[in-house]
Order: structure tokens, then C-alpha cells, then sequence
């Protein structure tokens, strides 16, 4: 008996899963219309009517946006064009549906402001000769303008009649958007940033020669104050609410002034994250920054978190009865909470795992999860949910564990292999010194992998006995599928191997950085570093669509579709894939018969017991009629391969 499988895997469409309502960088954000919209990486756009509740926008472009501004009845955004050149114009008359206008200089769009009428961007100086701010009174028709001054601009604000740009410590003027003059501060500074309010227009950036970072105040744009900021960290974003000034930076940084002379640090408990973007409306502040974080205040002192879900690291993620579990942590004072579950990929759930001990990776098998960390660190758990401390019998850190013939093999640094039959009780040993990263289980024996090139590759049938090193590039991941073993490399770089022995590296396509793998009914799946590739062979990849500039470095098959996971909480999940399982007819003589309709002429035909390991039955085309197939089974599955 045959069945044929016939498989879509829309590998190229990604929903957000964690956080939500994105978890793109968010660089700028306005308040218009009764209404908060936020713009950052990827074209990600996100509004929300009282700045609690966000809702996810389609901007019709993955470029990043880095301004936006409202008047005369729309929103304009604006960016850079990485892949083109140029800038990057969108407009909008209710933050819901976006139209891609013309770029109206050759640099990149870094900011934009309204006022009097019209809009003014500004942006890099390409050809370097002032031609980097442009005016519109619709956001469609520009007219680029000469600043006067070569170098682009960072940001633009307007107040009491007049556009104020920043570059550098050079302030630029004009009251018509046409006419600039050039200013200067007096002091050495780094500007990125300007807002007006009170009467008082206020600039912050950096110091280039360290400490206190400066902000500076004027009245008239013409003579400017320096003033002491008291935070070391880059200031990105200034504004103007409810009675006062609100600044904002890297490392969570945030600082409040009633008059932009005196300011005061406020705690964000958001350490780890950059903020870039403040505004205030609707009687609250909003600020945006890095991984899709939105945080809200009613007074610049208190602020709350509106972003769902955790925004620390995920390294990896594994499935096994049922449940996705994901593990993680984020370093960062009494937090257990490193592993997340979920029993469809849609909805996580965070997990007390009984540890503040960042956890590298998570498997399932003989009816159990296991997580391995830092600190020598075994957790285990059969359902994802509660979690018990084992003990490995070494403190070096784990950084892979896998299940194969019975057995779990955890592996780690400098040199550390840990085995277990039952998840409970560890058995350690040590290589010297070897830096492991990660371990797979396949054809009977399991292979580690190592960063460096003299102690690449490990092998053993049992966990115990090893043979090696073998040579190769320094590994970072590894996995088992259709027969081979497939590890990744530096700068994008794939090896495959059908013995664990000898390796040949295959055409990635891309030089960046990869960091996990996984195989299972569509075949091999890597991401890394803005990187989602596939393969059905191992050695020629396809570069698919991701949703996320962030740092994929787990990803795994479910039942019916794939989750990666990677820096500041990032989970994302593919749109859900259909296998038909379609009974071949069986002709009178016990022959079956089948079509393949796919343009493509030349196929590997392949055959399964169990829907997970494929066999090669030989080369066909879509132009035979006859292929002698010898059945080794009484039930098979098979499928085409194209051969590119």
C-alpha cells in the first residue's frame, strides 16, 4: 500500500507570538487624533487609542521607520530604504492604512516635523552637498531644500514660529522651512534629539568625550545654556507633557525636568533595554524602545509596562506531549521565571523554574523535558509546567542536552559531558579543554560540536566513549535528519555530513550569523542573525521572510508548524502547514501510480515508514511513466524532492 505526501509549508509568513503587540525595536512615536502611533524596525507600526491597548498596524514595507509627525489632517512617517538607498515616506489618515510615497532625497529619512503648514524632514547628506531637508504641505509632493551645511541632520522639532534641526553640536533655524541658518551651541556635543515646549526649546545627545551627557536650552533657537543631564547613557528622545520634560535613553534610562534645566533620573526597571522615542497626549507619557516596549506614565515618575510578555532572552525552544516548552532567562535580580510553555504555539505561558540560572537549551524525551544552564545547572519536568533541580555532578556551564537510545547527554564548558538514563541521576566527565556548544543524536551515535576548529566534532555511540576531535570550522548547533547531520558554523556558514566524520560545506547564501536548526517534515530549517533559511537536502538553503531584526537562535517543528525563538523574549511562530496524506491507487497487477505537476523536471523520490526518516529510492522526472519501486514495507509514505 502507498501514500503519497503532499506538503505546504508557508515558511514565509510569521505571526508575532511574544511579545505583543510586536517585538520590533520601536523608534519614534506621536499623539494625533485622539490616538498614539509608534513607529520602528522591520515597518513595524503599532497604534492604540489610550496607550495601553496596541494593536499591530501594516505599514507595506519591512524597511525601518524612524519619525513620525502629524498635521493637516495625516500622519507621516518616514526612514531609510537598507536595501535601495534613499528614504523611506508613508502616509496615513488614520494610523490604520499606510500608502509608500517617494522618497524625496537620495539619503536616508531620519526625522520629520510639522508646523505652519507643512512638513520638513530631515536626514543624511549623500551627496554631501546640503541637500538633506525636504518640504511638504501633503507628505506626497516634496521639495528638498539646502540646509547650508553638508552632513545631514538627526532630528527636527517646531516651536514659537521656527524649525530647529540638530547635527551634531550645530543647530539649524528656519522659520519658513525654505531659508536655514546655521547655529552653534558652543560646545563639543553630539545632538540626536530636539523638542519645544513651555517656551523653551530642549536638544540632548551624547558627549563624545564620556560623562555626564549634555542637554541644552534656548529660548530664542539663536543663544543656547548647557545644562548637566546626570546620566553617563546616550540621550535619544526629548519631549514635552503634562507640565514637564521628559528625556529618555539607553539602558532604560529616563529623566524628568519641570523647566529643562534641572532634571532628575527616574527608574524604569528596564535596565537592559534602550528607550528611543517620548511623546504625551491624552493627559499620559509614552515611551517606545527596544523588542516592541511600550511603557506608559501618568507623571514621568511611576511608569508601567504595556507590552505583553517577557522581553529577556530565549535560547531555545523543544516540543514533546503536546506542549512547546521555551527556556531562557534574563540575569537580572530574583527573576525564576526561564522557561515558558504552550500548548499550541499561540499562547505562552512563563514557568517558575526554581532557578535565577540562565538556562542555554531544552529537549524532550523518554517522557520528560530537561533543561540544562548555567552553573552546571539539570532541570526536569514532565510537563513543562513544575520543575525539579538535578544534579549534574559538575558547576561548568551546559550549553546543549539531547535524548537518544535511552540516554540524555548534556554537554558544555570547558570540556564537560554529562549522560543520564533516567533524567535523575548525572554521570560527569571531562575532554579537557573543548568548548561545546551543542549535541544531536542520529544513526546511532551522538555528535558535539565546538567553537573551535582544532575540536570541532565529538562522536559516541553511548555518551560515554568519544571519538575525536575531528577538524572542521567551529560549530555553534547541530541537528539529525533524512540521514545526515547538518551543523552551523560562523558568518553563515553550513556543513553537512552523513557520517559525523567527514563534512562538506554546503551554499547558505547569507554570511550571517546562524545559531539553531532543527529537521522535521519540511526539512531543515536554520535562523540566526535577520535569518529564517530552509532546506529539503542539507545543502542548498533558501533565505525565507522573517518578521524581526532580533537574533533568532531556537527553532523547532510541532505537529503542524514551526517556532523560533531568540533576543528579548522574540517567539514567532509560522502560519500553520497542511499535510494531505492522499492513497495512492493501486493498479490490478499491485502497481501504484502517481503524477508530479511541479514544473520542475528533475526529483529525488523518497520513501517513509514514519513520516520523520526519508529514504532515497532513486532519481525520477515528471516526464516518466514507469519507475520500479521494490516496497520494503507494507504501508509506505513517499514523497518528490526537487533537485535543484
Amino acid at each position: 500500500m502507498g501514500t503519497i505526501l503532499s506538503l505546504g509549508v508557508p515558511l514565509d509568513t510569521w505571526v508575532w507570538r511574544n511579545p505583543l503587540p510586536q517585538g520590533n525595536q520601536l523608534n519614534a512615536v506621536t499623539y494625533a487624533n485622539g490616538q498614539f502611533v509608534a513607529v520602528g524596525a522591520s515597518g513595524s507600526i503599532v497604534t492604540s487609542g489610550d496607550g495601553i491597548h496596541w494593536i499591530r498596524r501594516n505599514s507595506g514595507t519591512t524597511e525601518p521607520l524612524t519619525g513620525i509627525a502629524y498635521g493637516n489632517g495625516r500622519f507621516v512617517a518616514v526612514g531609510k530604504n537598507l536595501r535601495f538607498g534613499g528614504g523611506v515616506v508613508l502616509t496615513s489618515t488614520d494610523g490604520v492604512r499606510w500608502t509608500l510615497q517617494s522618497s524625496p532625497t537620495g539619503g536616508w529619512l531620519l526625522g520629520v516635523a510639522y508646523g505652519d503648514g507643512v512638513f520638513v524632514v530631515v536626514g543624511e547628506d549623500q551627496k554631501l552637498d546640503g541637500k538633506s531637508i525636504a518640504m511638504s504641505s501633503d507628505g506626497v509632493t516634496w521639495t528638498v531644500r539646502n540646509a547650508g551645511l553638508v552632513g545631514g541632520s538627526s532630528a527636527i522639532a517646531f516651536g514659537n514660529g521656527q524649525f530647529v534641526a540638530v547635527q551634531g553640536g550645530t543647530i539649524l533655524t528656519s522659520k519658513d522651512g525654505v531659508v536655514w541658518t546655521v547655529r552653534s551651541t558652543g560646545y563639543q556635543l553630539t545632538l540626536t534629539t530636539v523638542a519645544y515646549g513651555n517656551g523653551l526649546f530642549v536638544a540632548a545627545g551624547n558627549n563624545p568625550d564620556g560623562g555626564d551627557n549634555p542637554i541644552v536650552t534656548s529660548r530664542d533657537s539663536v543663544e543656547w545654556t548647557l545644562n548637566r543631564s546626570g546620566t553617563v547613557w546616550n540621550l535619544s528622545s526629548v519631549a514635552f507633557g503634562n507640565e514637564q520634560f521628559v528625556a529618555l535613553g539607553d539602558r532604560g534610562t529616563l529623566l524628568t525636568s519641570p523647566d529643562g534645566i534641572t532634571w532628575t533620573n527616574r527608574s524604569s526597571a528596564f535596565y537592559y533595554q534602550n528607550l528611543h522615542g517620548v511623546t504625551s497626549g491624552g493627559g499620559k507619557l509614552v515611551a517606545v524602545g527596544d523588542f516592541g516596549l511600550i511603557l506608559t506614565s501618568p507623571d514621568g515618575v511611576a511608569w508601567s509596562k504595556q507590552t505583553l510578555g517577557p522581553l529577556y532572552g530565549i535560547t531555545r525552544v523543544s516540543y514533546g506531549s503536546g506542549t512547546f516548552v521555551a527556556v531562557g532567562g534574563n540575569n537580572v535580580g530574583s527573576n525564576r521565571f526561564g522557561a515558558f510553555t504552550s500548548p499550541d504555539g499561540v499562547n505562552w505561558t512563563p514557568r517558575n523554574v526554581g532557578t535565577t540560572n540562565y538556562l542555554n537549551d531544552v529537549t524532550h524525551g523518554g517522557g520528560q523535558f530537561i533543561a540544562v544552564g548555567e552553573q552546571g545547572t539539570i532541570l526536569t519536568s514532565s510537563d513543562g509546567v513544575n520543575w525539579i533541580s538535578r544534579d549534574s555532578q559538575t558547576t561548568n556551564q551546559l550549553k546543549g542536552i539531547r535524548y537518544g537510545n535511552g540516554t540524555f547527554v548534556a554537554v558544555g564548558r570547558p570540556g564537560t559531558i554529562s549522560t543520564s538514563d533516567d533524567g535523575t541521576n548525572w554521570l560527569a566527565q571531562n575532554l579537557g579543554d573543548v568548548r561545546f556548544n551543542a549535541v544531536t543524536y542520529g544513526d546511532g551515535q551522538f555528535i558535539a560540536v565546538a567553537s573551535s576548529s582544532a575540536t570541532a566534532v565529538f562522536s559516541s555511540p553511548d555518551g560515554l566513549t568519544w571519538t575525536g576531535p575531528v577538524a572542521n570550522e567551529g560549530l555553534v548547533a547541530v541537528a539529525f535528519g533524512d540521514g545526515q547531520f547538518v551543523a552551523l558554523g560562523g558568518d553563515g556558514k553550513i556543513f553537512t555530513s552523513l557520517d559525523g566524520l567527514t563534512w562538506r560545506r554546503a551554499n547558505s547564501g547569507t554570511t550571517t550569523h546562524l545559531w539553531g536548526v532543527t529537521y522535521g517534515p519540511a526539512g531543515f530549517v536554520v535562523v540566526g542573525q535577520v535569518a529564517v533559511l530552509t532546506s529539503t537536502d542539507g545543502f542548498n538553503w533558501v533565505s525565507r521572510d522573517q518578521p524581526t531584526l532580533s537574533a533568532l537562535s531556537g527553532v523547532v517543528y510541532g505537529p503542524d508548524t514551526v517556532v523560533a525563538v531568540g533576543d528579548g523574549g522574540t517567539i514567532i511562530q509560522s502560519e500553520k502547514f497542511i499535510v494531505h496524506l492522499l492513497r495512492l491507487p493501486t493498479l490490478v497487477d499491485g502497481r501504484i501510480e502517481f503524477s508530479l505537476e511541479d514544473p520542475v523536471l528533475a526529483y529525488r523520490l523518497q520513501a517513509s515508514t514514519n513520516l520523520a526518516s526519508w529514504s532515497d529510492l532513486g532519481p525520477i522526472t515528471n516526464r516518466q511513466i514507469t519507475i520500479p519501486i521494490d516496497p520494503s514495507a507494507a504501508r509506505l509514505f513517499y514523497r518528490g524532492v526537487p533537485v535543484p
